[in-house]
């Protein structure tokens, strides 16, 4: 990351060689709409709750930190059966996506380098309308199943 001078900013030095930031990095679970489309029966869906992991790391004397995102994929509602569970990966809405990398960004500022989380302020005129009449339902949700999903109140 490079200020606006192009400059790269201090590094923030506040953790201890025993904390576990310093050691593995962090994680933020996040969640965006997200969309999915079933090749077997084209069956398109959006949901709201669609999740995904990031863990990040910046190693000692090292400018460039590491991302790696884990997302979950949802089973098909028209294309489940007992024997048969088709998992769909989920893709980005272009402005979601733009939405949570902002927000992942501040974060790794305020960790790595001590910088203020700024708050938007205002209505996002922008943010997707959704009308969601179906329940959870976590026989359909991949992050359900490895307990990570916010509807099952488990940590991740």
């Amino acid at each position: 990351m490079r200020t606006r001078t192009g400059a790269l900013p201090q590094r923030h030095s506040h953790a201890s060689n025993n904390d576990a930031t310093s050691k593995r990095g962090s994680a933020a679970k996040e969640h965006s709409h997200r969309k999915f489309f079933c090749e077997t029966c084209q069956h398109k869906w959006t949901s709201i709750e669609g999740k995904v992991i990031f863990h990040f790391r910046l190693p000692r004397n090292d400018v460039h930190g590491v991302v790696r995102v884990r997302t979950f994929k949802q089973a098909c509602a028209i294309c489940i059966s007992p024997s048969n569970i088709v998992m769909v990966e989920p893709s980005w809405y272009e402005d979601e996506r733009e939405v949570v990398l902002s927000r992942l960004k501040k974060r790794i500022r305020k960790i790595y380098y001590d910088a203020p989380m700024h708050r938007a302020v205002g209505n996002n005129d922008n943010s997707r309308r959704a009308q969601m009449g179906a329940p959870h339902r976590q026989d359909l949700c991949e992050a359900c199943r490895l307990g990570v999903c916010a509807e099952t109140n488990q940590p991740f």
